[in-house]
């Protein structure tokens, strides 16, 4: 995974992009884009399960995963596979998903927060960059709204402190 950047959670290599990424996808409630050409054995799985398991939601993954042993090697119970999770086994609500389940197939009864879509390599260009645009636009719409709350409140502190000085300087000149 040389030139890849990585976060460690307890002794796991986690790829910082994706972990980036399903952050802005929690914000937001949607999927990430990935590529199976580009982003093939770069740390998908490693990165959700981690993610999940820091933020206390359940972690799908696809049926072929050996659950046991992803339970055992992650030190987390909260790893599911698609079956269990149409089932009705999960005893976690809050869910992400692995590029290989759909959200079509994800009962009502549980809420995906975020994981990974995979996307055509034609639109995959166009579908990440559309994805942070809109992170980005949302977080500077959220800091416009505080730069005007934190102007108004500042606004309302000097407003004070003249009425204030007025009151002194009346009080000087009597």
């Amino acid at each position: 995974m040389s030139g890849i950047p990585t976060l460690i959670y307890k002794d796991e290599v986690v790829n910082e992009r994706f972990h980036d990424l399903l952050i802005y996808g929690a914000i937001r409630r949607t999927l990430v884009p990935v590529t199976d050409e580009h982003d093939r054995c770069t740390g998908k799985t490693t990165t959700l399960i981690m993610f999940a398991k820091k933020y206390g939601f359940a972690a799908i993954v696809e049926e072929r995963e050996n659950i046991e042993y992803l339970r055992e090697r992650f030190d987390y119970n909260h790893i599911y596979t698609s079956s269990d999770m149409i089932l009705g086994d999960l005893d976690i609500k809050k869910i992400v998903i692995d590029e290989t389940i759909s959200e079509d197939e994800v009962p009502e009864i549980y809420e995906v927060i975020t994981g990974f879509k995979s996307i055509q390599k034609i639109k995959e260009h166009d579908c990440l960059i559309d994805f942070i645009d809109d992170c980005v636009n949302e977080l500077n719409a959220e800091l416009e709204q505080n730069l005007r709350l934190l102007k108004d409140l500042k606004f309302e502190k000097l407003m004070e402190c003249k009425t204030l000085l007025d009151i002194m300087k009346a009080n000087d000149d009597k």
